[in-house]
C-alpha cells in the first residue's frame, strides 16, 4: 500500500461504517481495507464508538419529528440563500463536508447521534455517583511498564479500560478485550494505542456476572477465542 492509495480511501472509513458507500465504492474500499492497517485501525476505533454510543446513556424516546426536522434543516442549508447570512453548515464547520455526498450522510448521522444523546441526558438530575476504579494486573514480561485501569460507572453503563505505557501491537494486530463470565470467555471490543502507549477500550456489554476483564493481542478484526494468555486483566 502506498500513501497515494491510502489518501484516496482515508475519508471512506466513516461512510463505510455507516453503510453510506455505494456498491462500487464499498467493494473498492473493502479491497483496500484488506492491506491497509491504518484504515483497519481507524475502522476498529470508530466501530467501538458507534457500538458504545447507544448504550452509553439511559434510553428515552426523542420528541416526535426530531429526525425529520434536523434532516430538513441540514438539506435546506446545504445550499443556503445568500440573503440568509451564515448557514448551519458554516456554523457547524460542515460546509466542505456537505458538498461531498458520501460524507454528508456520515455528518448527519453524527449530528443525530449527538442530539439524541443530549436529549437522553436531559431528563436526569444533577447527582453524579462516583465510578468504580479497578487497577489491572499486567504481565511485565510481555508489556513492560504498561498499566491499565478499568473504570466502571456507578449504576451501570459503558465501562472503559484505560491503558498507558503499552507497547504498540505488531503490524496487523490490535488489542482485544475479553470478558470472563462463569466458565465462558466472551469477546468484547478492540482498541489500539498511540505512540506513547496510551489508549482506551470501551466495554459496552453488561458486566453483570462478569468476574474478570482481560486483554490479549489479536489479529486486526479480532478473534472469537483468545490466542494467548492475557497480557492485562482486571478482577471485577
Amino acid at each position: 500500500m502506498n500513501a497515494a492509495d491510502h489518501d484516496r480511501f482515508a475519508e471512506d472509513v466513516a461512510p463505510y461504517l455507516l453503510g453510506a458507500l455505494e456498491d462500487g465504492e464499498r467493494g473498492s474500499f473493502e479491497h483496500h481495507l484488506e492491506t491497509c492497517h491504518v484504515c483497519q485501525d481507524d475502522l476498529l476505533r470508530l466501530k467501538v464508538a458507534a457500538d458504545a454510543l447507544p448504550r452509553s446513556v439511559p434510553q428515552y424516546s426523542p420528541p416526535a419529528g426530531l429526525k425529520r426536522a434536523l434532516m430538513e434543516q441540514v438539506y435546506s442549508e446545504a445550499a443556503p440563500d445568500k440573503r440568509r447570512g451564515t448557514s448551519l453548515a458554516d456554523r457547524l464547520g460542515l460546509k466542505r463536508v456537505l458538498v461531498r455526498p458520501r460524507l454528508a450522510l456520515a455528518a448527519v448521522c453524527v449530528l443525530l447521534a449527538g442530539l439524541v444523546v443530549g436529549y437522553a441526558l436531559s431528563p436526569s438530575d444533577d447527582r453524579v455517583e462516583p465510578a468504580q476504579t479497578i487497577a489491572a494486573n499486567v504481565d511485565k514480561g510481555r508489556i513492560g511498564d504498561g498499566q491499565g485501569t478499568l473504570v466502571v460507572p456507578a449504576g451501570g453503563g459503558v465501562a472503559h479500560l484505560k491503558v498507558s505505557a503499552m507497547p504498540q501491537p505488531s503490524d496487523g494486530h490490535v488489542y482485544q478485550i475479553w470478558l470472563r463470565r462463569g466458565n465462558r470467555i466472551e469477546p468484547s471490543s478492540l482498541f489500539s494505542v498511540d505512540r506513547n502507549g496510551n489508549g482506551s477500550g470501551a466495554v459496552p456489554e453488561d458486566l453483570k456476572g462478569v468476574t474478570e476483564v482481560m486483554v490479549t493481542r489479536e489479529r486486526a478484526g479480532g478473534a472469537r477465542q483468545p490466542t494467548e494468555a492475557p497480557v492485562l486483566s482486571a478482577k471485577v
